[in-house]
């Protein structure tokens, strides 16, 4: 049968499916190579008429070895349970594929495909198990309806040979099917696959869920930084996992692109605490602002003119909100609590409350921040050897060292370059990895107490963190206010989606100066090596489909994993007000109509139940009757049991009933377990004779499995055939 041609292939497709879906969800990458390459390689050994095949007692030793293995390998507890079962049944599953090929056999490794992706559903998230699923479900859909088919044919092979004498070689036979079989067999499966695609929509709409306890945490919580500590023990994680995206759109909603990279401030530091330590300052005045999702809640007191927006979106919650410039307003997709410092003008998420997945903030053009001037009184950085290193640098380019607190902008400005010029210079490095230190370089780094004395006059390699606080030191040690800001620095931009893409690779620490009173300016004092934050970040293709794919596997997590009772009533408001006021409009329309109808015929609320009673009874009775007949139809054309065709069959066969009469007063009897095809080419017939046989078995196939219809002529011509036949007997 042409439809089973590739069953066996497309069980064995269905099975890596299953097996790779676990792997997946397992994140184990050694285990998928090693069964996806075992569950190939059973297709070798196994299929043909030369297939080695595992011995019962070999195989319940693997089983023994794989469980010993997998509890090996893992560390059983309640939370992974299930991913310890589930790496157990992939090696299950790789045994089963090198047992005997059998009916039994296939349902096994088909029902062992149905557990394993049953467990790698119950803790998977990922957007690839997604889409796995849904290819192993539709592959299913075909393979379980050919292992019913298969199923049917085997069964009816083993019955016959049951049935033949075990003297008789029995050959391979092909069961016998009507016309149209392939097309019918794919409008079923089509069928199937479509009300299973229906079923999971409306399951989808209607049965909200959430993947976690909370919905709004996408993953681990960002908590910010509120302390920078330089030690040789600390290295900066350079990961390339998406952070966030943000996208700029002015008052006109025109989307833009700045001219210099995104420098997004998250954290303030300015308050010096000894032996490479930065925490926040003490000039502290939070605010507690309640933020919705209807309108922007105002930052400070009077609306500004000139701003754009940032539309922000979190691949992961982060306690800090940040923003670029100066915030004036936020939005957010949740109603939150934010507390904003009206001083540093940053802005935290209240631990207590949810965090969103969408935000939202207007922020004033002007690139200055607005702050406290009021000078800290302690904290600020001392260091002798790194305030002689600040003067000199003022002394050679002719500027004086004393009351730069005093100074106008223009000044100030200038100081602040010449530390960012100094710690560009060649002769710093950046550096994330302090594992690269020598030994004694280490050793001195360890030892030292003061790490940004060493770096600025020892080590010169570092980090952004490293870069910043030295600047600030220098500038602490001169009088000119200054501070370490935290965030992240990007250039990363997405033309297709006209975002800017921010990864974890994108941390940066810079430094901000009070050039005038109240007036804080960015200075970025990290060189634009490679590796560097500050470095040229192109977006390359790879790149983009990698962002590609991790924006999808937000979205599915967001959008599906995560789809709660909140989400399913605002796509409801969203989508189906239309809808429920034209339902409203045509239930009133129908109301209006009946009570029109009661009026009329002056039948009370009694006659207009009875009229609604007789209607529906009307309506169901067509129903029933419509799906009977159609279903009788239906069987009727695939039984054959129409009477005009049964009766033209019949009388088209006539002829080899002839054939069968003679045959058997010859002494040649068809037994009735024995296909007609094999019984003659084992009568001992002349050559004329059984080729005229032949030719009449063949015409007896076409007309009775082939749908042929013999003509008036046409039946004379066969008739003449059997006189032929005869004739050619009694020579014999």
């Amino acid at each position: 049968m042409r439809v089973l041609k590739h069953y066996r292939l497309l069980r064995l497709v269905l099975v890596l499916f299953a097996v790779v879906a676990q792997c997946v969800a397992l994140d184990n990458l050694w285990i998928l190579l090693v069964s996806s390459t075992l569950v190939l390689l059973s297709w070798y050994f196994t299929e043909g008429p030369r297939s080695y095949v595992l011995p019962t007692w070999v195989s319940r030793i693997a089983v023994v070895v794989a469980l010993a293995v997998t509890l090996y390998n893992s560390q059983l507890t309640v939370n992974n349970l299930i991913q310890v079962v589930g790496q157990f049944f992939v090696w299950l599953t790789v045994i089963k594929l090198y047992g005997a090929k059998s009916v039994q056999n296939d349902a096994q490794e088909l029902i062992l495909s149905i557990v394993l992706m049953t467990l790698a559903g119950l803790y998977a998230t990922d957007l690839l198990f997604g889409i796995l699923l849904v290819l192993w479900a539709g592959l299913a859909t075909w393979v379980f309806m050919l292992y019913q088919l298969y199923y049917g044919v085997e069964t009816m092979r083993l019955e016959r040979y049951a049935a033949v004498p075990k003297s008789y070689g029995v050959p391979w036979t092909r069961p016998v099917t009507g016309r149209r079989v392939r097309a019918a067999f794919r409008r079923t499966a089509l069928g199937l696959l479509f009300v299973g695609l229906v079923l999971s929509i409306v399951s989808f709409f209607f049965i909200p869920r959430g993947f976690t306890d909370d919905s709004r945490h996408l993953g681990k919580i960002n908590t910010g930084v509120s302390r920078l500590e330089l030690s040789p023990d600390i290295d900066l994680t350079v990961r390339r996992e998406q952070v966030m995206v943000v996208q700029l759109v002015d008052r006109d909603g025109v989307v833009f692109q700045l001219p210099e990279p995104l420098r997004l401030r998250g954290a303030v530091l300015e308050r010096y605490e000894g032996e490479g330590v930065w925490v926040a300052g003490s000039r502290i005045h939070s605010k507690k602002i309640q933020v919705d999702s209807d309108s922007y809640s105002s930052l400070i007191k009077g609306k500004k003119q000139n701003y754009f927006t940032m539309h922000v979106a979190l691949q992961r919650p982060s306690i800090n909100i940040y923003s670029l410039y100066e915030p004036i307003a936020i939005e957010s997709d949740e109603p939150v609590m934010v507390m904003h410092d009206r001083s540093l003008h940053t802005m935290t998420f209240n631990p207590i409350s949810l965090f969103p997945k969408r935000y939202s903030v207007q922020v004033d053009l002007q690139r200055y921040i607005s702050s406290d001037s009021t000078k800290l009184q302690t904290g600020r950085y001392k260091n002798e050897a790194v305030a002689e290193l600040a003067v000199n640098i003022l002394q050679e380019n002719e500027i004086a060292s004393e009351f730069i607190f005093n100074e106008d902008e223009e000044t100030r400005t200038k100081i602040s370059q010449l530390f960012v010029d100094y710690l560009t210079s060649n002769a710093f490095q950046y550096s994330t990895d302090q594992s690269l230190l020598a030994p004694e370089e280490y050793a001195f780094m360890n030892n030292h107490k003061d790490p940004t004395e060493a770096f600025l006059l020892t080590l010169q390699s570092g980090h952004c963190e490293y870069f910043a606080a030295s600047m600030v030191a220098m500038c602490d040690t001169v009088g000119l206010p200054a501070r370490i800001v935290t965030g992240y620095l990007t250039d990363r931009w997405d033309p297709t989606t006209k975002q800017y893409i921010v990864l974890d690779s994108d941390a940066h620490a810079w430094v901000e100066t009070e050039v005038a009173e109240g007036l804080w300016r960015a200075f970025d004092p990290t060189p634009p090596t490679t590796g560097s934050p500050t470095a040229h970040q192109s977006l390359g293709w790879l790149e983009g489909l990698r962002l590609a794919w991790i924006r999808l596997d937000r979205e599915w997590k967001l959008g599906v994993l995560n789809f709660d009772a909140d989400t399913q009533h605002h796509l409801m408001d969203t989508f189906f007000p239309l809808w429920r006021e034209k339902t409203s409009a045509a239930w009133e329309k129908a109301t209006t109509n009946g009570a029109k109808i009661v009026n009329w015929f002056d039948i009370g609320s009694g006659g207009l139940l009875w009229i609604v009673l007789v209607a529906g009874s009307v309506v169901g009775a067509t129903i029933v009757i419509v799906v009977v007949n159609g279903r009788r139809k239906r069987v009727r054309k695939t039984l054959l049991l129409h009477s005009t065709v049964s009766a033209s069959t019949v009388i088209s066969i006539e002829f080899y009933a002839e054939v069968l009469r003679i045959l058997s007063a010859e002494g040649h009897k068809k037994p009735p377990w024995q296909p007609a095809k094999t019984w003659i080419d084992s009568l001992p017939l002349s050559i004329e004779a059984k080729n005229l046989l032949r030719s009449l078995t063949h015409k007896y196939y076409q007309i009775r499995f082939g749908g042929v219809q013999l003509g008036r002529n046409q039946r004379l011509v066969m008739l003449k055939t059997v006189s032929d036949f005869s004739n050619a007997l009694r020579k014999d």
